[in-house]
């Protein structure tokens, strides 16, 4: 009895410095985290800008020479900011992530440049899909009405959007080749990915097209130790890493062939951003690939040090978006250069 008593009592304590020993590394990673989370105040005077735009009602912000005002039709919605100095041709469209914004920060970016902008919703909205799954493409050919009909000038018409905005972005380019002139996009896939939600009973692709979904690379298809390595992240409370799953996705799906983005009727100017340490999914690997497929004039753009999100902190919401801090806002300066002069070339005014 004395020999099962201590047994027992060294499994209880075995057991008990496990959870010990957990907790501690729980702590420590939660205090890791929270410090590659903090945004400097660097940082957060370089963006004072966006603290003028209301950022869940923007038509109600007060800036200065830009009227914004809220478009909604069928499945449109957003947001029409027109300068009241238009000094560029034709319209910029903008879209978000996977965050479900309409992508107003730099909407307003654009607009304070002289260019007239419809920052746009693609899913998250009343009268849209509720999630990331099966968006309809064609809604874009009544933003285009849209903006036919109230815009000064539609054309040339150039679409921006970054993480699965650009998925879609290019989506666009190729459904819509003789409406699209000019696009970019910012750590873009080159497939069409599983779409995302919280219904984890069935799954579907991102985006529709005519009433059908259109084929995709499922989650499933991720190998199960990148699965394993992912959940041990989350059991350690480490910030969450998804660009191993994606990566995997690419590498292991069997229809990776019909999962790629068509581009060969694509007939826009492509400018591309993408930083080689995104931690969300292997951007600038796609990015090249997407590159090498695109029919029209390209430009591609990577940055060595930088993540997903060329904004500061690699962390964000304990989600590793990747990159070094000063990396990443070096990606950003550098980045609105290259745009804002991409965009001078396109849209200048005879």
């Amino acid at each position: 009895m004395k020999k099962l008593w201590k047994v027992l009592k060294g499994i209880f304590i075995t057991i008990a410095v496990l959870i010990i020993l957990l907790i501690v590394v729980r702590f420590i990673n939660g205090q890791i985290t929270k410090g590659k989370e903090k945004i400097r105040e660097s940082t957060l005077e370089a963006n004072s800008i966006y603290r003028e735009i209301n950022q869940e009602e923007p038509e109600k912000s007060n800036l200065p020479g830009i009227n914004i005002s809220v478009v909604k039709g069928n499945y449109l919605n957003g947001y029409h900011l027109r300068p009241e100095k238009i000094t560029h041709q034709g319209t910029v469209i903008t879209f978000g992530g996977s965050e479900g914004s309409s992508n107003i920060n730099m909407a307003v970016n654009l607009a304070k440049e002289g260019y007239e902008v419809y920052s746009l919703y693609f899913f998250g909205r009343d009268n849209q899909q509720k999630e990331l799954v099966k968006v309809p493409l064609d809604f874009f050919t009544e933003a285009y009405a849209e903006i036919e009909k109230n815009a000064v000038a539609a054309k040339p018409l150039t679409i921006l959007g970054g993480s699965k905005g650009a998925e879609m972005c290019l989506l666009l380019a190729g459904k819509y080749p003789d409406l699209v002139d000019n696009v970019v996009l910012y750590a873009p896939s080159t497939y069409v990915f599983q779409g995302l939600s919280f219904d984890y009973s069935s799954s579907n692709s991102s985006w529709s097209f005519q009433g059908k979904e259109l084929a995709y690379l499922p989650f499933t298809a991720a190998s199960g130790s990148t699965y394993g390595k992912f959940m041990m992240r989350m059991f350690f409370n480490a910030p969450i890493e998804y660009e191993p799953i994606y990566r995997s996705v690419t590498e292991n799906a069997e229809n990776k062939e019909a999962a790629l983005i068509d581009v060969s009727k694509a007939k826009a100017n492509l400018l591309i951003f993408a930083g080689k340490e995104d931690k969300m999914w292997p951007s600038a690997d796609m990015a090249e690939d997407i590159i090498k497929r695109y029919p029209a004039e390209k430009k591609l753009v990577t940055y060595e040090k930088a993540g997903h999100i060329f904004f500061g902190p690699p962390v964000l919401s304990n989600m590793s978006v990747g990159g070094e801090y000063e990396a990443n806002e070096a990606a950003k300066i550098d980045s609105d250069r290259i745009l804002l002069k991409a965009l001078e070339e396109w849209t200048r005014k005879e």
